[in-house]
């Protein structure tokens, strides 16, 4: 992704060692923790690495944003689930409409780019990005959006890019 000229140093840092990364995301913004055994209703926490490896609609999902994004849902996130029962191409092709997809390497990780209509970047004041890959039986999907119509939506984008930038895969 593109850098750019946020100041990230007093942001925090979100580390899972259950399943191996980190990020960091600004200190204004809340994390919240939900999982999916397959039901219509959230469960709230981390299941853990195992469960999901060996579950087909297991998931755990980690969102990022602040108290006034939550009602219309976090501005980023980054989903955990099985490989097991499916692929990152066949994820790619039966669930997203995407207009561009690439192949790209951030922080030392191969992973696909997918790009909503409205393109990677809209000038500098719209993104709606998702990083999708496998690495150990897990799919990993990284993803993000700010519309044109939001306050603030040309800082916005900023955060977002350098949320995406930060994403590590820790052994």
């Amino acid at each position: 992704t593109e850098t750019n000229d946020t100041d990230t140093s007093n942001w925090k840092t979100y580390q899972n060692d259950e399943f191996g990364f980190e990020v960091k995301y600004p200190d204004v913004w809340e994390v919240n923790i939900q999982s999916s055994t397959g039901s219509l209703l959230p469960i709230d926490g981390e299941l853990s690495k195992n469960d999901i490896l060996n579950n087909k609609n297991y998931s755990t999902g980690f969102s990022f944003g602040t108290r006034e994004s939550k009602a219309g849902g976090y501005i980023t996130g980054i989903t955990v689930s099985s490989a097991k029962f499916d692929s990152v191409k066949n994820i790619i092709q039966k669930d997203f409409s995407w207009e561009n997809q690439s192949q790209i390497t951030l922080n030392g990780q191969s992973m696909y780019l997918l790009c909503w209509k409205t393109g990677c970047k809209q000038g500098d004041v719209a993104i709606d990005k998702r990083f999708i890959f496998e690495k150990d039986g897990i799919i990993w999907q990284i993803f993000g959006g700010v519309s044109k119509e939001s306050f603030n939506s040309k800082e916005n984008v900023k955060i977002v890019e350098s949320f995406f930038n930060s994403f590590k895969i820790i052994e």
